[in-house]
């Protein structure tokens, strides 16, 4: 089992490769931002290798939409934790001009009304993020949403390969 790791801490990147060697994996731990680390796990991996993607950030500040498009290179599923708190606790700072929605969802105002009720635009939001995520992966969206006290929900990208533009070719007009 190999496995990589990304994450501000030090500390906790040593946890998490002290865990995984613990059950025999070979772990490669960065102890930098995910935005970062990223390009060196996409450099570190094998490009013809089928790989899977666990990204679970802190809060929607941490996942980049550049992130996906960086690991959408690979071959690669990805099962992304969004946290619903976050969202709804944050959606009025995340949604101002400049605000964590414009590296999060870029191209979101052209497509979202931010104007309306809270659940629709919440609602919204996410419909249209995880269109982008799909288009960029060329794969279908398998939406997992358990309601549970923890407020968040489960994306998980299928491999059910869809036709539509690469994420490549659609990052100048996003």
């Amino acid at each position: 089992m190999n496995a990589g790791c990304a994450g501000r801490s030090a500390q906790k990147s040593s946890a998490v490769d002290a865990r995984i060697r613990a059950l025999g994996g070979t772990p490669i731990c960065y102890s930098d931002p995910a935005d970062v680390a990223v390009d060196k796990i996409v450099a570190a991996v094998n490009p013809s290798g089928l790989h899977f993607a666990f990204l679970d950030p802190y809060n929607l500040e941490g996942l980049s939409f550049d992130i996906i498009r960086k690991l959408s290179k690979l071959k690669v599923d990805m099962l992304i934790h969004v946290s619903v708190q976050d969202l709804q606790r944050n959606l009025d700072d995340y949604s101002k001009q400049g605000g964590v929605f414009d590296t999060f969802a870029p191209g979101w105002k052209a497509h979202v009304n931010p104007n309306q009720a809270i659940n629709s635009f919440r609602a919204a939001l996410m419909k249209y993020w995880m269109g982008e995520t799909a288009r960029c992966q060329q794969k279908a969206w398998s939406l997992s949403s358990v309601p549970r006290d923890s407020g968040s929900i489960g994306l998980c990208l299928s491999v059910d390969t869809i036709m539509g533009e690469s994420c490549g070719r659609r990052s100048a007009t996003l």
